[in-house]
């Protein structure tokens, strides 16, 4: 005899491979049970103004009510390749910035895959904007990253690149987690991996001259064969390639798609490690030499660290920041072959998209490519329109 009452938004449904359905707030229960169910309205929002309340509403093809006391801009910028978006996005953030008197917090970039932070990450730590980070690492410390990160430190005997120790601490769990490597310390056969690996990162944290002498002898000796060759090629490069390009003949060296392939078993997973690296490498022609790259990562990390004691700009994967609000919500990547995902269903990918729009209050900045704009810019009522803004000078 007991009662149900379910309160929802069909079109915010983005989990349906975790089981999340909208099928409960249809005509399942009745099918079912035989109980009639009673169906209301969906209630206008007082989150959003009623321009932003139409635009959701063409997404999701129904009415969508607003009883906001204030409108909400939407505004659609066009842009012909990543360094033009990048640029666009500083633009916004810069204005936010100088407009709300450094209330970062109110602003939120919202991404669809976090293989697309690499190069916003890059130029906010440029501009020095603090920022934090939800629904993934940054990509200075995913395990790919990491794993680079110590190739270099071993190569050049140098861990002045990674300062920080929690981050000393990832990159070690970074090296065994690729290389397959187990940790074989004599007389201490009966203790765990876990344990093992525990101890020697606690030695390298605590002494970074360890991690030399720790890859040298647990590494490389406790490896694959095919993979004892990669690391040994790859540290060959490290050692002896210098100028802007080293970082890339490293990642060749190692055989990157190769390892990456064994490790990740999620199509998506390789994907974005892939593209984490190949930003990596493009990022790095900038300097001089990859580690003149890695110091400068390191430098920025610890500026990073020191500002986010102030209010910082959330960078986020959509999905994570349902049933938040933010101020001004930018979503940029708005193009073929990125949003929606051509490997997941058109109408989650929809729900997705209609979330992240759906947490701004005051401000929405859609940035769509010109010339490969989503199949959602139509959906939300633009044409031509991609065509028509230019990012700033």
């Amino acid at each position: 005899q007991c009662q149900f009452c379910g309160v929802g938004d069909r079109d915010q449904v983005i989990y349906g491979a975790h089981g999340a359905d909208a099928v409960f707030m249809g005509d399942a229960i009745t099918v079912h049970t035989g109980r009639p169910v009673a169906r209301l309205p969906l209630t206008p929002s007082h989150r959003f103004g009623r321009k932003l309340a139409t635009k959701a509403g063409r997404l999701a093809d129904k009415p969508y009510g607003s009883l906001a006391a204030h409108d909400t801009t939407v505004q659609l910028l066009g842009y012909d390749d990543e360094a033009e978006c990048v640029d666009l996005i500083a633009h916004q953030v810069q204005h936010w910035r100088t407009a709300t008197r450094g209330k970062m917090a109110g602003l939120a970039v919202l991404l669809r895959h976090p293989g697309q932070s690499i190069a916003i990450e890059n130029r906010l730590l440029a501009d020095g904007v603090p920022y934090t980070v939800s629904g993934f690492e940054s990509y200075l410390l995913r395990p790919e990253v990491l794993l680079v990160r110590g190739l270099l430190a071993v190569a050049t005997d140098n861990f002045d690149s990674v300062t920080e120790p929690r981050t000393r601490e990832k990159l070690m769990r970074a090296l065994v987690f690729f290389c397959g490597a187990r940790i074989v310390v004599k007389g201490r056969e009966h203790e765990s991996q876990h344990d093992l690996l525990a101890d020697a990162i606690r030695s390298v944290t605590d002494n970074p001259l360890f991690l030399e002498s720790f890859f040298t002898n647990q590494i490389v000796p406790n490896v694959e064969p095919a993979m004892q060759r990669r690391l040994q090629s790859a540290l060959k490069v490290a050692k002896e390639a210098h100028g802007p390009d080293t970082l890339a003949r490293l990642l060749q060296a190692l055989q990157i798609d190769a390892v990456v392939r064994e490790v990740f078993v999620s199509r998506q997973r390789r994907a974005d490690a892939l593209a984490n690296l190949a930003g990596l490498s493009h990022a790095a022609q900038a300097f001089g030499s990859a580690r003149d790259y890695f110091l400068h990562l390191n430098a920025a990390e610890q500026r990073q660290r020191e500002l986010r004691s102030t209010a910082s700009l959330v960078l986020a994967h959509i999905g994570h920041v349902k049933g938040l609000e933010f101020e001004h919500v930018l979503i940029p990547y708005l193009e073929q072959g990125a949003f929606p995902d051509p490997q997941a269903p058109v109408a989650q990918e929809k729900n997705t998209l209609y979330v992240g729009m759906t947490r701004a209050r005051q401000q929405l900045t859609l940035l769509a490519h010109r010339q490969r704009p989503s199949a959602f810019v139509a959906q939300l009522g633009y044409a031509e329109s991609t065509q028509a803004a230019k990012a700033p000078a």
